[in-house]
């Protein structure tokens, strides 16, 4: 959905395992495209939050790749880890540019009103 300021308002939830949830998709928001639960870099940090740790060797990081890009980003930690936890997630995302974002956080706050 395009809300009113003309922003594209992404959402990952943890309501189901894809990242889905009916209630933000009722409202128009796209799932975040660069969640996959099967690619590595989620799982990595799936096994974390859910055993507290692993070894360092199962995942190389000097091979990060493209498809790694959403998984090394701070939101990831945490969605992964509340998700371990049984918690109701959902974090919501808008792509802006550099300088001053006070409109596009205004534009979220309004999407989600």
């Amino acid at each position: 959905m395009v809300c009113t300021s003309g922003l594209q308002i992404y959402y990952l939830s943890s309501s189901s395992l894809d990242g889905t949830d009916a209630v933000c998709e009722s409202l128009g928001w796209n799932r975040l495209p660069g969640y996959d639960p099967a690619l590595r870099a989620w799982k990595y940090l799936n096994a974390i939050a859910e055993e507290g740790s692993v070894h360092d060797e199962d995942f190389p990081f000097e091979e990060l790749g493209d498809e790694d890009y959403c998984a090394s980003l701070p939101f990831a930690a945490l969605f992964s880890c509340f998700k371990a936890k049984g918690l109701k997630v959902t974090c919501l995302f808008c792509y802006c540019s550099e300088g001053d974002n006070i409109p596009e956080a205004f534009g979220m706050a309004e999407a989600t009103c």
